[in-house]
């Protein structure tokens, strides 16, 4: 019994080191698209983001022979991972400052524990409630506050962009012990790929230069490709009210990048909408020290195929 909780413990733990691994990539993915956006159109970029990330999900799934996905997971995952929170955070970015968009994204947490409680039948606890309360009152600050830096479409896609990928984790987080974490994300991020390519339908896609379409590659290939594989391998093995916890680090690495990069400041208001809106997300989301160990990934498939778990 004492190895079998050592076996759980070790696997929580690699959990949580992709789950970091991936938030700092994320943090700096998400402000240097805003350079990207000032050349490529919100569609075109994340086609190219996706496209991008192709290459290392397909040798990853081909070396572990996992590619199929039933399209009740497909479906949603797409919807809401791959292909929502990059449409929507690209058309927010082109109408607010990398720095807005890391402050919106503080929010994501709480709405992560909404939706576990309500979809997952996570406890609704006292303390999820007060951190809901302030992380609403945060994000009116920041609309307030935003007014004067952006328009209000482009707050609303930043939100949506928020919720989209609070969805996406409880999603994954539901079906963690069914899918493999390739599994959860090659038809998904493929699917994407398709949805984006009609882009030209809707925007002007224009020639960007070499400089946009290589920073838009790299974003693809480490953002949306090789995060993606870590970040399921992560909430598949950790609470989803946990990994929102540590979702919090992506507004802060994200606002040190758009600081140290794209020369961006913060306001007041948004540093005090931001402030609220992370401290009632860490108090919706905390669960303390690590008490309990999460289902991983069924290994006795995957070994009985010959394959490895990412």
């Amino acid at each position: 019994m004492l190895r079998r909780a050592s076996s759980a413990a070790d696997d929580e733990l690699r959990g949580t080191l992709a789950l970091l691994a991936t938030i700092v990539t994320w943090g700096v993915t998400y402000a240097l698209s805003k350079v990207a956006l000032r050349h490529l159109p919100a569609s075109e970029l994340a086609f190219v983001r996706q496209a991008a990330a192709l290459p290392p999900i397909l040798w990853l799934a081909w070396r572990q022979r996992t590619f199929l996905l039933p399209v009740r997971y497909l479906l949603p995952l797409a919807a809401t991972g791959t292909i929502g929170f990059f449409l929507f955070a690209n058309l927010g970015l082109e109408r607010a400052s990398a720095s807005v968009g890391a402050l919106v994204q503080g929010i994501a947490p709480v709405l992560i524990a909404v939706f576990a409680v309500a979809f997952l039948r996570e406890r609704l606890t006292g303390r999820i409630v007060a951190g809901i309360a302030l992380a609403l009152a945060g994000a009116a600050v920041l609309a307030w506050g935003a007014i004067h830096v952006t328009s209000a479409l482009g707050l609303i896609f930043l939100f949506l962009s928020a919720a989209s990928w609070s969805a996406y984790t409880v999603i994954g987080r539901s079906i963690g012990h069914r899918v493999t974490a390739l599994q959860a994300t090659v038809l998904p991020v493929t699917l994407s790929v398709v949805v984006f390519a009609f882009g030209p339908l809707f925007e002007d896609w224009r020639p960007g230069g070499t400089g946009p379409l290589v920073l838009a590659v790299a974003l693809g290939f480490f953002g949306s490709g090789l995060a993606y594989v870590t970040w399921n391998f992560g909430i598949a093995r950790v609470p989803a009210a946990r990994a929102g916890v540590y979702s919090n680090l992506v507004p802060v690495v994200a606002l040190l990048v758009a600081w140290l990069a794209l020369g961006e400041s913060v306001g007041w208001r948004q540093a005090l909408g931001g402030a609220v809106v992370v401290l009632g997300a860490l108090l919706a989301s905390w669960r303390g020290p690590f008490s309990r160990a999460a289902p991983s990934i069924t290994v006795e498939r995957c070994e009985a195929s010959g394959s490895r778990r990412p």
